[in-house]
């Protein structure tokens, strides 16, 4: 494999780099998980045998399958954001959630905001990814990637990238071609 600009090259097309410093920060939280992980199921074997009662075992092992279910769960929701191209599609994958649009379907990366619900409304920095009259097919968060790397990305597809971030975006972009 190769690396340029952000971007690597697989057997099957390439693949925009995620920007190190919040995938090493990822890494670390999770390393970070499974040292406490161990070191409490280390607490309660030392329990165990030092008071001499299986009953420290037993939460040992409650605790294990608890936190073990719940480390699996953050890793997989903690997990950076891939953003891929083949000779077919264009590949977005989040933790849980996973969109495609066809290449040649593929008509503009818009530089804006999208709006995230949750417990609060925000408005995020993202690269929107839109077909043909404007219809966004799936925004990748801006925190992720690095402006240069995204647009060394659509240079490799072939479309262009529009927009500062100013603009937000909903359903539709509403940006005429410059």
């Amino acid at each position: 494999m190769l690396t340029v600009e952000g971007i690597t090259d697989l057997p099957d097309g390439f693949q925009l780099d995620p920007k190190p410093r919040p995938v090493v920060f990822m890494r670390a939280l999770a390393v970070g998980l499974a040292a406490s992980l161990v070191l409490i199921l280390v607490l309660f074997a030392y329990l165990a045998i030092t008071y001499q009662k299986p009953i420290y075992l037993l939460a040992g092992v409650v605790f294990l399958v608890l936190a073990a279910g719940s480390d699996l769960l953050l890793w997989r929701v903690l997990q950076p954001l891939v953003l891929k191209a083949d000779s077919t599609s264009v590949i977005y994958k989040s933790g849980f959630q996973s969109a495609s649009v066809p290449r040649s379907e593929l008509t503009l990366i818009f530089k804006g905001q999208v709006v995230q619900r949750g417990r609060y409304t925000a408005w995020i920095q993202s690269y929107v990814f839109a077909i043909s009259a404007g219809k966004v097919m799936f925004a990748a968060p801006a925190f992720w990637f690095r402006s240069e790397d995204v647009d060394a990305f659509a240079e490799r597809l072939g479309v262009p990238v529009r927009g500062d971030f100013t603009q937000r975006v909903t359903g539709a972009i509403n940006e005429a071609p410059t």
